[in-house]
């Protein structure tokens, strides 16, 4: 089984990406191959929107995102974990995502897309209605794209971390969730 984990904040140590750790502890299992890609380590340039895609599925771009796709391909689980960032994404989140028309296009062209479970977490210093809204939308899009299954109920949304400390409840929850997704996973890959 493959999980592609797939980390959008510059922060190794940061919030979302302690959180992102505690959730995937559970699934470090030896049945699993777990794929950690750390965006910030890749050059992903932005979609230029120049219809390439639609005529050749594949892109006008030499860049990393190619290597990425692959992957997003074959999983089995795919977990994204992001900051906040304007109550939106990373940069580098969306350019993945803005990228991944491509995978779009397969599927319009009825090319085979393994249908995979998809799940996010995302952390904040502040606090405001709604703030995780814009995320959660995107995120959701995506995930439809390169067929996802997901709950959104169940993401870890976790807003006030401006101090580092993440509670013990926290914790718990991710590893929860972790422990969650790893049973999902398993019965998923014996039917």
């Amino acid at each position: 089984m493959n999980v592609l984990s797939i980390f959008a904040s510059p922060h190794k140590k940061g919030n979302s990406s302690k959180l992102h750790g505690f959730f995937l502890n559970p699934l470090n299992q030896k049945e699993i191959r777990l794929k950690k890609v750390f965006l910030s380590n890749l050059k992903i340039n932005p979609c230029l929107d120049c219809g390439f895609c639609q005529k050749s599925l594949t892109c006008s771009q030499e860049d990393e995102v190619e290597s990425l796709h692959k992957e997003i391909l074959k999983a089995d689980l795919i977990s994204i974990s992001s900051p906040l960032y304007f109550s939106s994404l990373p940069g580098t989140l969306k350019n993945l995502i803005d990228r991944s028309q491509i995978i779009w296009e397969q599927k319009k062209q009825n090319k085979f897309i393994k249908k995979k479970i998809g799940f996010f977490i995302s952390s904040a210093g502040g606090e405001y209605q709604d703030m995780f809204l814009a995320s959660k939308i995107i995120v959701r899009h995506f995930f439809k794209t390169i067929n996802c299954s997901f709950q959104e109920k169940d993401y870890i949304l976790v807003s006030k971390l401006d101090n580092n400390k993440i509670s013990e409840e926290i914790k718990s929850l991710a590893k929860k969730r972790g422990e969650q997704y790893y049973s999902r996973l398993i019965g998923n890959y014996c039917r």
